[in-house]
């Protein structure tokens, strides 16, 4: 298993916490980039969720809408990336103030880290632990 807070924990990532922190154990299942501004019907409960936030109204109600259907969804984190070209080079006081409201955990992701850099860390370390197998109480990596 794998949580929020391990991802966040690897530098290289170089994610940042804006709110929510206390969301940091939820567990992460998968990545997932969306751009929806209604993304329930496409998710299935862990996602650390991606977005650069193009279609979302960044006013408070609007991004409490947008993070408590997430939260209702499952989702385990919200990550907003930043960045050269991108809508936004800061996180928005409406969004880091409606995560907090709902309880979300809610990331920035830097300019110089790509998504697929998120989405490959998640599923490689998830796919490291699955390979773990235990036989005769020891642990050994299947190969």
């Amino acid at each position: 298993m794998i949580t929020v807070g391990d991802v966040v924990a690897d530098e290289a990532l170089n994610l940042q916490v804006v709110a929510g922190a206390e969301g940091l154990c939820r567990e992460v299942t998968s990545a997932h980039v969306s751009e929806l501004t209604s993304p329930s019907d496409w998710l299935r409960g862990g996602e650390l969720l991606m977005t650069v936030g193009l279609l979302l109204p960044m006013t408070r109600p609007a991004c409490q809408a947008y993070l408590s259907e997430c939260a209702a969804a499952g989702v385990a984190g919200v990550a907003l990336g930043l960045g050269h070209g991108l809508p936004y080079q800061d996180c928005p006081t409406a969004l880091r103030e409606a995560a907090e409201d709902v309880g979300v955990t809610l990331l920035t992701v830097p300019d110089e880290t790509p998504f697929i850099a998120v989405t490959k860390w998640v599923f490689e370390t998830i796919a490291g632990q699955e390979r773990r197998v235990e036989l005769n109480g020891e642990a050994y990596l299947e190969i």
